[in-house]
């Protein structure tokens, strides 16, 4: 077990709640690779954010589209290397006003290494993270 990764993903999960973009970064390995879940609908693999440069133009992103974002975390599992969770995303859509309080599920898998998150990917299927990670449910 290394619980000394699960600690750096809750301390990113808990920058991101308070909205603290430096707290955040200080997780992120300053060559990290972020393939978020939308982006990479849209976009596929040239979708990812990359450094800390590519990290801060998602969070910009995030904050023009979304007021109020904020995560539930369900699940975390301590993968040696990596760390796998199932949150609940909630915000409101600044375009439209929309807010859903059940939230959207999202499982992210991320590698960590020497304390920093190197890679980070979202999947809207929580059965296709866990086959990624070689788990079941």
């Amino acid at each position: 077990m290394s619980q000394g990764n699960v600690d750096v993903v809750l301390r990113l999960h808990a920058a991101f709640n308070r909205g603290d973009l430096e707290g955040i970064l200080a997780e992120w390995h300053p060559e990290g690779v972020y393939h978020a879940a939308i982006t990479q609908v849209v976009e596929g693999e040239e979708g990812a954010f990359h450094g800390h440069a590519g990290f801060r133009r998602w969070w910009h992103d995030l904050e023009d589209l979304y007021s109020g974002l904020n995560s539930e975390l369900l699940e975390v599992r301590d993968l040696g290397d990596q760390v796998l969770t199932v949150l609940l995303i909630r915000g409101r859509g600044k375009g439209s006003g929309i807010y859903v309080p059940e939230g959207f599920e999202l499982t992210q898998l991320f590698t960590v290494r020497d304390g920093k998150i190197t890679e980070a990917r979202d999947y809207f299927s929580r059965d296709e993270a866990f086959g990624v990670a070689g788990l079941s449910e």
